[in-house]
């Protein structure tokens, strides 16, 4: 269900809104004009895949569209093969800590693309049109940038301008850095235009995660390797540790702490650890402590954090999750339910 509060339509022309070349207000999208077919073939692509679009609207208030598809339930082996290939596409390349310079002048572009990238570990400085780029990468250290994504049609200073007075920059990092063009235009003069301005490669609008990733590893030259995710489990009775270790082990690098003070020297040692397990109750520094610590911390802002107690009252599971835990588990547990658990909390990060 998609809802909207913009102008609406009028009782006459929603029995035509799905009619070819139907439009009731031409003029006023804005400066560009449509041709009247899109929701034509996208009635025709819901109804190609077996389902229904309905539309409600009401002038000056607003339209609510409907979209009921019909799904199977993947079976459990079908999920397992989708994670694995999943995990092989998305996780081929470290990429953790690595700089980009983003100039996008649409926030909600900028939001998302600084979301895919975050959770890959990479730092991202976001820049709203070219002419604010190009002074953030002058201000910028030598090498400080690993690369640029850079859209094309913004305000001010457009990415193609901003790209040419990169390349012009009289320092030796202007001619090297990747800088990756990201447009909606994906015609053969539009791609030939974007490497003339001296961009390195060409990424379509909406932007496409596997095509996003196989740019950087090829612009960054990275090497490929299949990346197992981490996680540090916390816990100062080794039986416990044992159960979820043996749970996990198979398809996730393990490393354990039996204390806060300890699994906070081990977050500082090792890079990349995407989920932390921890029990509540533990000497020198218990859970709660810990894990307040690590939302204290930026760095550590993308690692998920699950609480393992014994211990179920409202109150204490609402002082964990405000502390900064995403999930919690209850002991005593078993394999079965802390892979699912992991798996559910990894997935909605």
């Amino acid at each position: 269900m998609i809802s909207d509060n913009g102008i609406g339509m009028s009782p006459e022309f929603l029995p035509h809104l799905f009619d070819p070349f139907s439009q009731e207000n031409p003029g006023s999208t804005g400066n560009t004009t449509g041709t009247g077919l899109g929701m034509t073939i996208t009635k025709q692509i819901v109804e190609l895949m077996g389902g229904t679009i309905s539309v409600e609207s009401t002038q000056g208030k607003g339209t609510t569209f409907t979209i009921v598809m019909p799904f199977q339930v993947a079976t459990e082996n079908q999920i397992k093969e989708w994670k694995r290939t999943n995990d092989l596409v998305h996780d081929d390349y470290e990429f953790h800590g690595r700089r980009v310079l983003l100039c996008e002048d649409h926030p909600l572009n900028a939001e998302i693309t600084i979301r895919l990238l975050e959770k890959k570990g990479i730092i991202v400085e976001h820049a709203e049109n070219g002419k604010i780029g190009l002074e953030m990468y002058e201000a910028s250290d030598l090498d400080y940038y690993d690369m640029i994504l850079m859209d094309v049609r913004m305000p001010e200073m457009d990415g193609l301008e901003a790209t040419r007075r990169i390349r012009a920059l009289n320092r030796k990092d202007a001619h090297r850095i990747p800088i990756i063009a990201m447009t909606a235009n994906a015609l053969y003069e539009d791609v030939e235009q974007v490497k003339a301005a001296g961009m390195d490669a060409h990424l379509g609008k909406p932007i496409e995660l596997d095509k996003l990733f196989q740019c950087f590893s090829e612009m960054l030259h990275l090497s490929r390797q299949t990346v197992r995710k981490k996680i540090l489990i916390v816990d100062d009775i080794e039986m416990n540790r044992a159960v979820i270790r043996e749970a996990l082990e198979s398809e996730f690098d393990i490393l354990e702490a039996e204390d806060g003070y300890t699994a906070l020297d081990v977050l500082h040692k090792n890079n990349g650890i995407d989920m932390i397990i921890t029990d509540i109750q533990m000497p020198k520094m218990n859970g709660l402590e810990m894990i307040k610590t690590i939302r204290k911390d930026q760095a550590y802002n993308r690692i998920a954090i699950i609480a393992n107690t014994q211990f179920g009252d409202p109150e204490q599971e609402e002082e964990i999750l405000d502390a900064g835990a995403n999930d919690f588990v209850y002991k005593p547990t078993t394999p079965k339910i802390i892979e699912l658990r992991v798996r559910n909390t990894m997935n909605r990060l």
